[in-house]
């Protein structure tokens, strides 16, 4: 592959970095703020509305983007340096674990517990 050719690589893999930053930032700004306003007969509902969703739009972006970023450690342009690819994976790794955790966490109490709308305090806490 040539420079060039490397460089619009990085261009693109760092384009859709943003997207997936962006769409997190849309999901934690935008989009839990607001479930308080949804009723706790309709939280369910609108969870598992919203999950298909959510594992389109910004899941499978995700794993593209790590899988891409991966690929940077061959692929990436002179000016990048190896360090810093391997560091933006370790954010990956990071950020990764902690959704893991949260999700499944989250998940457990509103299925298993079914605790509809007390999700920003009973669903985030320890599983007992």
């Amino acid at each position: 592959m040539t420079e060039s050719s490397k460089r619009l690589y990085f261009t693109m893999v760092f384009a859709l970095v943003c997207y997936v930053i962006g769409s997190g930032f849309v999901q934690s700004f935008v989009n839990y703020p607001t479930w308080k306003l949804i009723g706790p007969d309709e939280f369910k509902t609108y969870h598992n509305g919203m999950s298909p969703l959510i594992i389109k739009f910004m899941v499978l972006p995700w794993l593209v983007e790590i899988a891409l970023t991966i690929s940077l450690l061959w692929l990436r342009p002179q000016a990048i340096p190896r360090r810093a690819v391997a560091a933006a994976l370790m954010l990956n790794a990071v950020s990764a674990i902690s959704t893991v955790t949260v999700r499944f966490r989250f998940r457990y109490n509103l299925v298993i517990r079914d605790c509809p709308l007390n999700c920003w305090t009973n669903c985030l806490r320890p599983i007992r």
